[in-house]
């Protein structure tokens, strides 16, 4: 499968969103889908472990999800959220699942780039779109 553009995986809208609400574009607060996101991101470096995946490729999924995930985490630790906050976030997920639908062109293939992500962990390649990019044809 080619490349996952950075569109199409729903951390970079959620790190849009904490921008867009520091500028002071919107009022929903996006802290509680980071710390969502901190759980998922986890569980992935979790499986990087265990499947014994690159030194470097473990190194670069923490520095990239400290710098999209924990610092904009830690900048709103003061910050409440409120229930419209994540409803604001259950709105944007269903934008992005129309989005991911709209350029895979069904679920069948949705699932089947999920599970080449699962697959790449499995088998110690990249599996995030900055990875893969910094290691394209090595």
């Amino acid at each position: 499968m080619p490349f996952v553009r950075l569109d199409l995986v729903f951390s970079y809208w959620i790190f849009a969103w904490f921008l867009l609400y520091e500028f002071h574009v919107t009022d929903f607060n996006p802290k509680i889908w980071l710390i969502l996101g901190v759980i998922e991101n986890a569980v992935m470096l979790l499986s990087m472990i265990y499947y014994k995946n690159s030194a470097w490729f473990i190194i670069l999924f923490i520095f990239i999800n400290t710098w999209i995930k924990l610092v904009p985490l830690w900048i709103l630790r003061s910050t409440p959220f409120k229930s419209a906050d994540f409803i604001a976030g259950l709105v944007l997920f269903a934008v992005y699942l129309c989005w991911v639908y709209i350029n895979y062109g069904s679920f069948q293939n949705v699932w089947r780039q999920i599970k080449s992500s699962v697959s790449k962990i499995q088998h110690g390649e990249p599996a995030t779109p900055l990875i893969q990019y910094l290691f394209k044809g090595r």
